[in-house]
């Protein structure tokens, strides 16, 4: 089980798992040093790694050796949550926060290391991941401790020529929405074209970009949708399962480019999982196609600046709330920031998009629609908070209590919803539990939502 710190009007117990100790994870040991070099001395942190190689030191021993300092690391969607609570914590525990990102799977490898007391992870698949780490190579003295801080949703965002900033087919249709199949075939190839009517408003299409068109919906092969510009053409399995293959583009239409995440993230993680895991978690396959940028603002950044892009961040991100967002000088918050949110959801095997019919649709803007460039999100904030209600009910240890949610409340898959969580190893030690105290506490609810982020209350209540 996990930890959901709430108020005694809202219930609930935290529930704790026992066992302290570390095993250590060298590699990742020297990694995280570079990050938090500039807080203390790298002599120091690789004495306090050999101690932990010799078994002699654990997390609390870190935790209390130096009583004065906490290190807190991993996620760099969390990370300006961490940042915004920082000066508030130190004033009222005199503790020094030594905070450092690098995503979600090396704050991980920090607490299983023991390099840092608490680990922040911005998916529960990448809390999965650490405990099935240390399952898998029986890891002796490690409890995985996660707690229940808030959470954010996935978004596919795009700078194309269409009215509404999306890109286009080559006829030119504006592709107002677009399929977890398809998703999945563009991050496989990475630099891809779309073909003459591939977005068009009649069936089967209704302004979504669809992986292929055909008798067998979205399985039909070859694709009649996508073709592939760098890519050598082939044959990819999709997110339903399927393969289909794709040819190389002709001439025209131009090519477009995936662009995704440098660094091993929650963000992407949860965006493999919503994709059945094609392509797979960067801890698995490594980088995906196209281009990578660091971080939700290095995705942001980039695909706000070049067109004919598609990428995904937080929705905090693509309103422009959160660190790091760069928007245009007329940007107002709840809009978004510089680029245009397709609508995204699963496809039915005839080729409809799950909740459309065969008869002509139109595609509409809204919680469950598209979002243009400038648009309001207010809608899909709404939307969100409802799927992460759900998405609070999975235990990320096991990733058991799935359920569907955001963008289709229809689809068999676990959505794009995502909670974040911070670890420790085993029953945090008193600054520890301090600083989770402190960080969950209504007091700190604008921590979250000045970055566009959720917090446990607004997830709970939602």
């Amino acid at each position: 089980m996990y930890n959901v710190r709430k108020t005694e009007k809202q219930l609930s117990k935290r529930i704790f798992r026992k066992a302290r100790a570390v095993s250590p994870v060298v590699a990742t040991l020297i990694l995280i040093i570079v990050a938090i070099v500039g807080a203390i001395a790298v002599g120091l942190i690789v004495s306090r790694v050999s101690s932990d190689t010799s078994g002699q030191a654990n997390v609390q021993g870190a935790g209390s050796g130096t009583q004065g300092q906490l290190f807190i690391g991993g996620s760099t969607t969390i990370y300006p949550i961490e940042e915004a609570v920082q000066a508030g914590f130190t004033a009222q525990y005199h503790i020094t926060l030594v905070l450092s990102q690098g995503g979600s799977d090396a704050g991980m490898q920090g607490v299983i290391s023991g390099a840092l007391n608490i680990g922040s992870a911005s998916s529960a698949s990448a809390v999965n991941n650490a405990e099935t780490d240390v399952v898998n190579n029986d890891i002796q003295g490690v409890t995985i401790n996660p707690t229940l801080i808030g959470g954010s949703v996935v978004v596919p965002i795009e700078n194309g020529a269409g009215a509404n900033g999306m890109l286009t087919d080559a006829t030119p249709n504006e592709c107002l929405g677009i399929s977890q199949d398809s998703l999945s075939a563009i991050y496989q190839i990475g630099s891809f074209g779309i073909d003459a009517g591939a977005c068009a408003t009649t069936t089967p299409n209704f302004s979504t970009l669809l992986a292929s068109t055909g008798a067998t919906g979205e399985d039909s092969s070859p694709s009649t949708t996508i073709c592939t510009s760098t890519a050598a053409a082939g044959t990819y399995t999709l997110a339903d399962g399927a393969a289909v293959a794709f040819s190389a583009c002709a001439t025209q239409p131009p090519p477009y480019t995936a662009v995704s995440r440098s660094d091993n993230s929650g963000t992407q993680d949860q965006m493999a999982t919503f994709l059945n895991q094609h392509p797979a978690k960067q801890a698995t396959s490594g980088n995906w196609a196209g281009l990578t940028e660091s971080g939700n603002p290095g995705v942001l950044n980039y695909v706000n600046t070049h067109t004919g892009t598609i990428g995904f961040v937080d929705l905090g991100f693509a309103e422009g709330a959160a660190s790091g967002s760069v928007c245009p000088g007329t940007h107002t918050p709840q809009t978004t920031c510089g680029v245009g949110m397709p609508q995204a959801f699963t496809s039915a095997k005839g080729g409809y998009p799950v909740g459309l019919t065969a008869a002509p649709v139109t595609m509409t803007t809204g919680a469950q629609g598209y979002i243009k460039n400038g648009g309001s999100t207010v809608a899909a904030e709404t939307l969100s908070k409802a799927a992460l209600k759900l998405a609070a009910l999975v235990d990320p240890l096991t990733l058991t209590g799935l359920a569907a949610s955001y963008p289709d409340t229809h689809a068999p898959s676990t959505g794009l919803a995502r909670c974040f969580y911070l670890v420790t190893n085993g029953t945090p030690t008193v600054p520890e539990e301090q600083f989770l105290s402190y960080v969950t506490s209504y007091n700190q609810e604008a921590a979250f939502s000045s970055n566009g982020y959720y917090s446990q209350y607004d997830i709970t209540s939602a």
